[in-house]
């Protein structure tokens, strides 16, 4: 059995054909990693209050990116932290270093934006309701906020009439839905994407990579991307430059989860759980667990909807939850 690194810490899981930074530099096509593969560290035993209190402070937060590949450490982005030191860090940090980076490029003659951009905006992973962390609704806000500023930077720059932008989230198989786990959000972004329309079409994650190669002129990893279908009904021949303005929060980014102190019954469940060593990190834990913590902290005491998660017999009991499962 191999491990799930979602820093890409084990070699063990690395396809031979490495990662698609890998196909475009070895195709002469330059490449920006900004918070993928790799770790933050910093001193001080800083936690979210204080981190972003020194954002909110316009003061700087020292940290320094760490990774294991050393191709990703020639073009990963030094000012823009990843995220699997724990959940410490807001996407609005995020979001500053990649803005000002962008503005940097802009200010080089010509065109030295990098070709192949990669970002990682973690935050809507959140923290369960862990005491000392934002509350799930505050940190899905906050990755919110972000990705629509690096939109709406992205689309007021010199760079965008060349650029095309695809949004996914890699947490499908976690976060069931009313429909099916096995779907998730897709969102694509270019002057030749103004389609105001949902596309209907069956892609997938592969769709997306066998799309990014195609627009870069890169040729497939593998037979997976290689027989994937490119994502042609998200463009069309018309060109729209309207400038995208990302749409302010509603819920305060420092909306802070209760201490467990304060708490009785079900409120000091949760905290409780999610304080637990297995959600220290992203993707970590029990998923089941971990949704129903979410849903506690939206929905209250409202039923649990269990008739497509895990059956009770077949889950985790860390969680202690009664529900009939019939």
């Amino acid at each position: 059995f191999n491990s799930y690194p979602h820093v890409q810490t084990d070699a063990m899981v690395y396809n031979k054909k490495g990662f698609i930074w890998n196909n475009a530099m070895d195709n002469g096509r330059s490449a920006r990693i900004y918070g993928e593969a790799c770790t933050p560290v910093w001193k001080g035993g800083l936690k979210w209050k204080d981190i972003f209190g020194l954002y909110v402070a316009k003061k700087p937060f020292v940290f320094k990116n760490e990774t294991t590949i050393s191709r990703v450490a020639a073009i990963l982005s030094q000012t823009y932290p990843g995220y699997d030191g724990g959940h410490n860090i807001a996407d609005q940090i995020r979001a500053d270093a990649f803005i000002k980076e962008l503005h940097d490029f802009e200010s080089l003659p010509g065109d030295q934006w990098p070709e192949l951009l990669i970002l990682a905006l973690p935050s809507d992973h959140t923290a369960g309701t862990r005491e000392g962390n934002p509350t799930p609704a505050a940190m899905i806000a906050d990755n919110d906020l972000a990705l629509g500023r690096i939109l709406e930077a992205i689309t007021h720059s010199r760079f965008y009439d060349s650029t095309a932008v695809f949004v996914t989230e890699d947490d499908s198989q976690g976060g069931w839905d009313h429909v099916s786990a096995y779907r998730t959000v897709g969102f694509v972004m270019s002057p030749y994407s103004r389609l105001q329309k949902t596309v209907r079409t069956n892609y997938n994650q592969t769709c997306i990579v066998r799309t990014i190669e195609q627009i870069l002129g890169l040729p497939p990893m593998n037979v997976i991307d290689a027989t994937a279908l490119p994502m042609f009904d998200c463009f069309t021949g018309k060109f729209d430059k309207t400038p995208y303005k990302f749409v302010k929060n509603n819920i305060p980014l420092d909306q802070m989860n209760k201490a467990v102190a304060r708490l009785s019954g079900n409120e000091k469940k949760f905290a409780l759980l999610s304080a637990s060593p297995q959600y220290d990190h992203v993707d970590g834990g029990n998923d089941d667990t971990l949704n129903r913590i979410l849903w506690f902290a939206a929905r209250g005491n409202t039923k649990y909807p269990t008739r497509m998660t895990i059956p009770a017999k077949k889950r985790d009991k860390d969680d202690g939850d009664d529900d009939d499962d019939k």
